[in-house]
């Protein structure tokens, strides 16, 4: 889900987007920002005609120096689409901020005594 609200929120960004044309299928198999260093890393994997991973990429973004690096290389980018993406991680802190406190507010409903006893810890209760 992460990474679909990631590629919903960069593909409404002003900066260039390439096209998709991948010369063997591919999917994205996580996703990470940390708040802390503005970095964004993923993993690419490369897939089998049976959709299984042959092998794995790593990927890294520097948003505060508008790098990007795989396997060793650095290659600059756009200042303007570092601060694009930061605003839209951003709001994704946010979100992530307000759904803690929506927790522990108790709103939603329970699906099982599990999800109720994870709203009263998260409360800081017994």
């Amino acid at each position: 889900m992460t990474t679909l609200i990631l590629f919903a929120l960069l593909g409404t960004a002003g900066y260039y987007r390439p096209q998709l044309q991948a010369p063997e299928p591919r999917r994205i198999a996580s996703i990470t920002y940390s708040p802390q260093s503005h970095k964004l890393t993923w993993v690419v994997e490369r897939l089998s005609p049976q959709s299984s991973a042959l092998s794995t990429q790593k990927y890294e973004i520097d948003l505060e120096a508008a790098t990007m690096r795989f396997d060793g290389a650095a290659r600059k980018f756009d200042t303007r689409e570092a601060i694009a993406v930061l605003q839209y991680l951003a709001e994704m802190e946010e979100y992530a901020i307000a759904s803690v406190v929506w927790w522990e507010e108790g709103k939603g409903e329970p699906l099982n005594q599990k999800a109720e006893r994870g709203r009263q810890k998260a409360a800081g209760s017994p």
